[in-house]
């Protein structure tokens, strides 16, 4: 059986480190999906109330 070695004495620190590298890179570059959801999310409304607009509105006069 292997003992586990640790290179560092406090794991808490070594952790904090990683974490802040991590959020850093993730922060620098945003993801496409910041872009396309806002946008498909747009086009749903333009087109839902587009559809209403045409479709439901016509059929009552």
């Amino acid at each position: 059986m292997k003992k586990i070695e640790i290179a560092a004495t406090d794991s808490e620190t070594v952790m904090k480190t990683e974490s802040t590298e991590i959020n850093q890179i993730t922060s620098s570059r945003p993801a496409v999906i910041n872009y396309v959801l806002p946008v498909i999310i747009g086009l749903v409304i333009v087109l839902g109330f587009g559809s209403y607009w045409l479709i439901f509105r016509r059929k009552q006069f």
